[in-house]
């Protein structure tokens, strides 16, 4: 392996659940396409208030020993599929948004699964996953138990543009992740009628005029930015379609056979006091593919 900066590593939570060993096949793929160290991390959740530290009532060495003895276990796995991926472990007393977060600031990727053995979930996605996807401060891959395989030609990367700041800069980790493993990309736009207000939207005459004002705009949106895409990358495959539907509906069908789709932490909408949009999280709690959460 050639040397790399600590900054250049990929990252996975792993606590020997079955969630978490999808995550592991899927971040040491990453790891070896991308030639990178991978470090397993497991959080033993013993210290989440500063009091928990110093309680007395179980022992801080043995407690982190046990940590690290699980991450080796995930390290050793990964190592007898995987001989040239360079490997390194971490334990940690601390919870998981606590010991993940940390570590993200450092790292290219971090790969988490749906859910571990940890405290009961937000919404239909496990607490962990839901928390990191939110706090990191790198790109944080969910992986769907049974997602072993990275993007491909024939299983694209899934994007969508709409436009936004957002959206663009999820666009830009799409396509750099599509060149660097190489994989076509797909970029995707979706509108939903307007609803059927008795006067039609504000600014509209009817619902039918505002509808296909959405529409228009999707598809706008979207020819523009294949175009624009296809001219700066012209090795890189680009496919492009709009899809008619909420955004979460619309994005989970236009991903169905994809490898990954890279969502914004905000971008349609958001849900008031989560720290991921209310598109992305509904995406989140239904796709069956790999997500891709970037800031």
């Amino acid at each position: 392996m050639s040397s790399h900066t600590h900054s250049r590593q990929v990252v996975v939570g792993y606590d020997a659940s079955s969630p978490s060993e999808a995550a592991l096949r899927w971040a040491a793929r990453a790891a070896k396409k991308r030639d990178l160290p991978l470090l397993v991390l497991h959080a033993a959740e013993r210290i989440q208030y500063t009091q928990d530290e110093g309680s007395g009532v179980w022992d801080k060495s043995r407690a982190l020993a046990d940590a690290k003895d699980i991450a080796q276990g995930g390290a050793e796995r990964v190592t007898a599929s995987f001989p040239d991926v360079e490997v390194k472990t971490a334990g940690s007393l601390f919870t998981a948004k606590v010991a993940l977060g940390e570590v993200s600031t450092n790292s290219s990727m971090m790969v988490l699964g749906t859910n571990g053995r940890g405290k009961a979930g937000s919404f239909l996605l496990g607490s962990t996953a839901y928390a990191i996807a939110g706090y990191a401060r790198c790109p944080v891959v969910i992986v769907q138990d049974g997602s072993d395989e990275l993007p491909s030609n024939e299983h694209p990367i899934v994007v969508g543009v709409n436009g936004t700041p957002g959206s663009e800069r999820a666009m830009e980790t799409a396509i750099d992740a599509a060149k660097e493993w190489g994989s076509s990309i797909s970029l995707v736009s979706t509108w939903a009628p307007a609803e059927p207000w008795t006067n039609g939207p504000a600014g509209y005459t009817s619902v039918a005029e505002a509808s296909k004002d959405y529409q228009a705009s999707a598809e706008k949106v979207n020819a523009e930015t294949v175009a624009r895409v296809s001219a700066e990358y012209p090795d890189l495959k680009v496919t492009g379609t709009v899809v008619k539907g909420k955004p979460v509906d619309a994005l989970v069908k236009a991903a169905a056979g994809g490898g990954l789709l890279v969502v914004g932490k905000r971008g349609y909408g958001s849900l008031v006091g989560s720290t991921v949009g209310s598109t992305t999280l509904g995406v989140l709690n239904s796709a069956k593919l790999p997500i891709m959460v970037v800031d």
